[in-house]
């Protein structure tokens, strides 16, 4: 689906400063009390009630179910020095221009776009925004993460040490059924590709996997830019009712350098 310029832009610009929180996050263009941030310390209640919703449950592959708080501890223990890692390596290139803003926890309409931002000049490799925020809720609505994607036979360490545009990133997504329909997941990753995978990151390619029977994950690709590159027979996990579903791989191509 074409965007117009001014959505794009509005795409390209949503990365911003908390400079309360000293942290940075994406403001959804569309959606003024909705953001993705980094994850924060406290927050294992909310992804306990986000990864048992059944719709969320019944799709996910690898994450467990019933997902306990004791899996929601270990997530969060494991993510966050990797967030805090991310932020602070970005932060020189954001902090500067946001010293005197408001605090936009408390209306985020009063954060501009960080227009005169400069990436770091050595591509980042990773992304310091998962949770998806409803200001409005108070509370994760979403999940969305990126990790570099490992061929059968090749290790994490050896994928990143490969120059960042012969990378293959995957993504994975997640959003509160109550929060769907509204085109709010296009949205979030048209956010995270334009205003922080492209200029930061710049990687050679994105992809993900969804169940074909899926029309609602696969659409949020399709209106991104991704195209379909293999179908499979998946075995699925016991604990989400076993079987075998058939899966949809899709993928991004953003440099010529990249293997496919």
């Amino acid at each position: 689906m074409a965007r117009s310029p001014e959505y794009s832009v509005a795409l390209a610009t949503s990365l911003r400063w908390d400079d309360d929180r000293g942290e940075p996050y994406i403001q959804l263009p569309s959606f003024p009390y909705l953001r993705l941030t980094p994850f924060r310390e406290g927050i294992e209640d909310e992804l306990v009630d986000l990864f048992n919703v059944p719709m969320i449950a019944h799709r996910l592959f690898v994450t467990p179910t019933p997902y306990t708080r004791a899996h929601a501890a270990e997530n969060v223990t494991k993510t966050l020095p990797t967030h805090r890692a991310l932020c602070a390596e970005v932060a020189p290139h954001l902090s500067p221009l946001h010293s005197a803003d408001p605090k936009p926890d408390t209306d985020p309409t009063t954060a501009p776009p960080l227009t005169s931002s400069a990436p770091a000049p050595t591509p980042i490799a990773g992304m310091p925004f998962k949770s998806i925020r409803s200001l409005a809720l108070g509370r994760i609505v979403g999940d969305i993460h990126l990790h570099v994607d490992t061929p059968p036979g090749t290790s994490e360490d050896e994928q990143l040490a490969r120059p960042a545009d012969e990378q293959v990133w995957a993504v994975g997504y997640v959003l509160d059924p109550a929060m769907q329909g509204k085109g709010v997941m296009a949205e979030v990753l048209g956010c995270i590709l334009e205003a922080w995978v492209k200029p930061w990151m710049r990687v050679g390619a994105l992809c993900a996997t969804a169940e074909t029977n899926n029309p609602a994950s696969l659409g949020v690709l399709k209106r991104n830019g991704f195209d379909l590159h293999t179908t499979q027979p998946c075995e699925w996990p016991a604990d989400k009712g076993g079987g075998v579903r058939e899966t949809s791989t899709f993928v991004l191509r953003l440099s010529d350098r990249v293997k496919l």
